[in-house]
């Protein structure tokens, strides 16, 4: 369906809003208050609160809808009752004309200028318009991504003398900040489920790992990483991981440091490796390695006597280990730990840690 000239129908020197220049004026004040959202709600809600002093109508509407189905999925209206609305999305939105024409052009348009007087006044269009004497419309599509996925709507009392060519291509100005702003609050949502999916595959990972932001102050441990750490922090309450990640010496953007640590079991080595991001050098992560202390050796007569656990019990009490520390260890509670070295040392015919201690040593 071919446009009709909007100087044909109306004057076209009505066509400026405001001046022409104050409209534009205020369409670039008001395309950053869009871009400032980050949802497709708040970009609704952005347009209603502009829209009408950009295009001066009786109504104001934005649709988004698929771009295959052109179902409906959001919408931000204000000026037309609930059952207008309704009367619309059951019986005019398959025959709205300008609908499908921006739909199929990518360009906006108007009743005035799309149809005849005669076609306007006979189709259904007019007659929902009608329900709240609308006489006139603007339609503009809202492009994002190379789409349409939405559009925009002015409706107006009588015959609106500002309803010219010139306010049908700002009109369409319009629909692509409003595209823009989509595209905006698209790359956000993106951008927050690879960091949500960053964060489950990190939390995830069974390496221990450290994400640390210098720029923002702001750290972020996996969980492998915790129960390493609280381990640490367990059997020594001197140990500082900061400490631990001062650097021993840098090579080729790595950071590399081997700190001796105390554990129940005896001396361990913790090896920590940190990586900064090539783009962004604030941002650095850093694997975490421990080099377990070797437990002594449980003599055959011995280890036969116990259960898995107080095997464990006995290898740690014969390192020197306190009962809070394997505890900690063991992820134990003290009073289970003493009651596993009781057990222990009724099973070995022992007495006390430093007998126990010759008795597993001895061999």
């Amino acid at each position: 369906m071919a446009e009709r000239e909007a100087d044909d129908i109306l004057d076209p020197m009505a066509g400026s809003v405001d001046g022409g220049d104050v409209a534009w004026a205020r369409l670039a004040h008001f395309a950053p208050a869009l871009t400032r959202e980050s949802t497709v709600k708040g970009v609704g809600a952005a347009f209603l609160r502009g829209a009408g002093a950009l295009v001066p109508s009786a109504a104001q509407g934005l649709y988004l809808f698929d771009p295959g189905t052109l179902v409906v999925e959001h919408t931000a209206v204000r000026g037309v009752s609930d059952y207008v609305l309704a009367v619309y999305e059951e019986r005019g939105r398959a025959v709205d004309p300008m609908l499908h024409y921006l739909v199929d052009e990518r360009r906006p348009t108007s009743s005035a200028t799309l149809l005849s007087e005669p076609e306007w006044l006979a189709n259904p269009m007019y007659e929902i318009c009608q329900l709240q004497r609308f006489e006139h419309k603007i339609e503009a599509p809202v492009v994002a991504q190379a789409r349409v996925v939405g559009s925009l709507h002015f409706a107006f009392h009588a015959h609106h003398p500002s309803v010219t060519r010139e306010l049908i291509e700002f009109a369409g100005a319009i629909g692509l900040v409003v595209g823009g702003a989509l595209e905006s609050v698209a790359r956000t949502a993106d951008l927050a489920r690879e960091r949500d999916w960053l964060r489950t595959g990190v939390e995830l990972c069974d390496e221990p790992l450290v994400l640390t932001d210098l720029g923002g102050g702001e750290r972020r441990v996996n969980r492998a990483a915790r129960e390493l750490l609280e381990r640490l922090e367990a059997a020594d309450p001197g140990f500082s991981l900061d400490a631990a990640l001062a650097s021993d010496g840098a090579r080729d953007g790595e950071i590399t440091a081997r700190r001796t640590v105390r554990l129940p079991a005896g001396e361990g080595v913790l090896r920590l490796r940190s990586v900064r991001d090539a783009d962004d050098p604030n941002l650095m992560a850093t694997t975490l390695a421990l080099e377990e202390p070797t437990r002594p050796t449980l003599p055959a007569a011995v280890a036969s006597a116990l259960t898995p656990r107080e095997r464990e019990v006995a290898q740690l009490i014969a390192a020197g280990a306190s009962n809070d520390a394997i505890a900690a260890e063991l992820f134990l509670s003290p009073y289970t730990v003493k009651e596993h070295t009781g057990s222990v040392y009724r099973k070995t015919g022992t007495i006390s840690r430093v007998d126990l201690t010759r008795r597993v040593l001895a061999g």
